[in-house]
C-alpha cells in the first residue's frame, strides 16, 4: 500500500497550486494536497476541518461550503445525485445509509423533491461559484477514479480536482495559495 500512496501523494502534489483531495467511498478526506487545506479554511467553519474531513458533510452542513456557494441548488443537486447513485444500494451499511440521511436533512426540500436526472456529459465537470468575503472563486471539480484495481480499498478511492474557470479566479487562487 505503501507505493499506492507515493502514487496519489504525486498526483495530489502535481496538481498544485490547486486543490486536489483523495476520497473513500464516503468522501472522507484520506489525502489532499497544501493547496485543499487552505480552500477548507478559507470556505468553512473551523468546526468542520478534521484530520479527514467528509467533503459531502463539509459542503452540506450549515456551516460549510454551501454558505459561499452562489449556485448552491446546481451543486447541492449533483452532490447530492452522486451520493445517491454511489451509496444508496449499500442498504446494509449503516455509515453509508447515515451519511445519505444527514445530507438530505442538510439539503432541503426543494433539492430531495426533485426527481434524479440522468447523467450528462455536462455532469463530467461541476461548476462552483465561491464568494466569501472579499474572495471570489469560480472553480469546476472533476473526479478520477483508479483504473481497474484488483484491491477493493483501492477501487472505492477517488482522485477529486480543483481548476479555476476563468482567469479573475486563477488571479484569486493564487493569491488564496500565497496567503493573500
Amino acid at each position: 500500500m505503501g507505493h499506492i500512496r507515493g502514487a496519489l501523494q504525486f498526483v495530489l502534489d502535481r496538481h498544485q497550486p490547486y486543490a486536489a483531495v483523495a476520497l473513500d467511498r464516503y468522501s472522507n478526506c484520506v489525502m489532499g494536497n497544501e493547496a485543499s487545506a487552505r480552500m477548507l479554511a478559507a470556505l468553512v467553519d473551523p468546526s468542520l476541518i478534521s484530520e479527514h474531513p467528509n467533503y459531502l458533510r463539509i459542503a452540506f452542513h450549515p456551516l460549510g461550503a454551501r454558505r459561499s456557494i452562489v449556485n448552491w441548488d446546481e451543486v447541492a443537486r449533483h452532490l447530492l445525485g452522486r451520493a445517491q447513485r454511489e451509496l444508496e444500494f449499500a442498504k446494509d451499511d449503516e455509515t453509508a445509509v447515515a451519511l445519505l440521511a444527514e445530507l438530505r436533512g442538510y439539503a432541503g426540500l426543494a433539492i430531495r423533491q426533485r426527481e434524479s436526472m440522468p447523467l450528462t456529459a455536462g455532469d463530467l465537470l461541476l461548476p462552483i461559484h465561491f464568494r466569501k468575503d472579499r474572495l471570489e472563486l469560480r472553480l469546476f471539480s472533476t473526479i478520477m477514479t483508479l483504473g481497474t484495481p484488483t484491491d477493493v480499498t483501492l477501487q472505492e478511492l477517488r482522485i477529486e480536482t480543483f481548476f479555476p474557470a476563468d482567469a479573475a479566479s486563477e488571479r484569486a487562487w493564487t493569491s488564496l495559495a500565497v496567503g493573500g
